[in-house]
């Protein structure tokens, strides 16, 4: 799951779901499509995104939740 805001964790953890949820912040899942060459520059889209939203959420994180 792909997430700007970073109350999600949390939501997820509290939801207390039976999957694995895997979540990544926008610009940390461009950084993953780079390192697999599924994109030439992570950065250059991200510069992109914050060119349109200067707020978008710039910490790249990736988290996974496994069922309690």
């Amino acid at each position: 799951m792909i997430y700007e805001d970073n109350s999600l964790p949390e939501l997820i953890r509290r939801e207390r779901l039976e999957d694995i949820v895997v979540l990544a912040t926008t610009r940390a899942a461009l950084a993953f499509a780079e390192e697999r060459g599924l994109i030439n520059s992570a950065e250059d889209i991200w510069n992109e995104i914050i060119k349109k939203a200067p707020g978008a959420n710039p910490i790249m994180s990736t988290q996974v939740i496994r069922p309690m």
